[in-house]
């Protein structure tokens, strides 16, 4: 009887596969394999050999793309990240992840528009507000460190996205599910968070011009009141960048966030803000073609009083990151947050309540090697805890690239931070990262 079942099913799963395959136009498999050596020193800026750390890490994907149509695709990436056999392995490392998995509908409905439904990556602009779903996805079955988490593939989003193609007009609406929450059959169920996006860019004939401006609403259940009132978060904003002149690329942007600030028993409105603002120069007609450039940003904080209206920057799902250690303060490279024992607040990260200045340069003394070198000085928008300095930090990271072949590349990427005065004598050690690699395309 199990031979005779054992028959049947493979001969319906024979009869559903060949028409299936059958109208598949193409198939294509495709992958990464990338080998990491991490070096740590003093992340928590306190001087103590027994916060070095040393390990091997492994970043594997496979991409499964299948065109079914003409107008219909489906795209899947499976993941899997983990330690060598280090402090962070455990059974999750050996877990297969699914990164990705969405299906892609064109000129649905009518030539325009076009749908993705599914886990993908999202992207707006230089992902200074979305681009990253962040801490919530990041390594979430712990197999890699803790302090290396946001080096995870895992940055999609559960989401729906519709795009209108009107060149040179593109609208993108978007709709997410951050967090679905625990689905029970009694009780209120109201407790999830939900992302809403709308995105309207231009392309400009002139100077490789494009602007956009777009309108992100978050809707957070998760996180309430004591009487229960959601956290809200508007989001508006401006982007937009141009060539004035050959070989020098300008760019900017600006947001304002208001909405309702709920946590515990604070319920204030929320006023925020933040600036991105960059140039860089290309000498393409000098030896090693050199290239220079500047960046400001400005992320609104909350003063120390904590009252009134809530004005730290929310980060969203910010997706650029420029830096190897002070952007992710407190997020994944925890460090002492004043020396006088006192609790982090929220406002005192390395995506809220700063302001940096940056200059970087990259050169190429070879056709297949390039070295880049970010400089950045950071300071308080609002000191978090009244009477210290201001200044936070310099950081220097410095990144050498090797293409050893069109598929493989070796890396070795440093940064160092220099804590400066608002962290006290015990906590002001300066934190290091190498990051040596080799990734295979395949």
């Amino acid at each position: 009887m199990r031979i005779l079942i054992g028959i049947c099913v493979a001969a319906l799963l024979v009869a559903f596969a060949v028409p299936a395959f059958a109208e598949t136009q193409n198939i294509k498999v495709s992958g990464d394999i990338k080998v990491a050596y991490v070096y740590q020193s003093d992340i928590d800026l306190q001087n103590n050999d027994d916060n070095n750390q040393n390990f091997f890490m492994n970043q594997v994907g496979l991409n499964i793309e299948a065109d079914l149509t003409d107008n219909v695709s489906t795209y899947v990436r499976l993941l899997n990240e983990r330690g060598w056999n280090g402090e962070d392995q455990d059974t999750t490392g050996f877990d297969i992840l699914l990164d990705e998995a969405y299906v892609t509908l064109k000129e649905m409905l009518y030539a325009p528009l076009t749908l993705q439904i599914g886990r993908q990556n999202i992207w707006l602009g230089k992902g200074f507000v979305v681009g990253n779903a962040g801490p919530l996805v990041w390594n979430n079955e712990g197999a890699l460190a803790t302090t290396m988490a946001e080096v995870s593939d895992m940055t999609a989003f559960d989401s729906m996205r519709a795009t209108l193609d009107y060149d040179p007009w593109t609208i993108d609406l978007i709709y997410a599910k951050i967090n679905e929450n625990v689905n029970n059959t009694t009780g209120d169920n109201h407790d999830d968070v939900d992302l809403y996006v709308a995105n309207v860019g231009y392309d400009f004939t002139k100077y490789d011009a494009e602007a956009e401006a777009y309108y992100i609403y978050k809707h957070d259940r998760e996180t309430t009141s004591t009487k229960g009132d959601p956290n809200t978060i508007n989001t508006v904003g401006l982007r937009g960048s141009l060539v004035p002149f050959e070989n020098l690329n300008l760019w900017a942007e600006g947001a304002l966030q208001f909405g309702d600030y709920r946590t515990g028993n604070r319920s204030d409105d929320r006023r925020a803000g933040a600036v991105d603002l960059g140039a860089v120069y290309s000498f393409v007609d000098v030896k090693w073609t050199p290239t220079l450039g500047a960046e400001y940003i400005w992320l609104s904080g909350e003063d120390s009083s904590n009252t009134g209206k809530w004005k730290a920057w929310d980060a969203l799902y910010r997706g650029k990151f420029d830096n190897y250690l002070s952007d992710f303060r407190n997020i994944t490279k925890t460090t002492a947050y004043s020396g006088t024992g006192d609790t982090l607040t929220g406002d005192d990260t390395g995506m809220t309540n700063q302001n940096s200045v940056a200059l970087f340069g990259s050169i190429e003394p070879m056709t297949d090697i390039s070295i880049n070198a970010r400089w950045t000085y950071l300071w308080y928008d609002e000191v978090p805890i009244l009477g210290k300095s201001e200044d936070i930090a310099h950081e220097l990271d410095a990144k050498v690239s090797y293409d050893y072949t069109e598929d493989v590349e070796f890396t070795v990427a440093a940064g160092m931070l220099w804590p400066l005065d608002y962290y006290s004598s015990d906590y002001d050690s300066a934190s290091a990262q190498v990051i040596s690699a080799v990734k295979v395309d395949f």
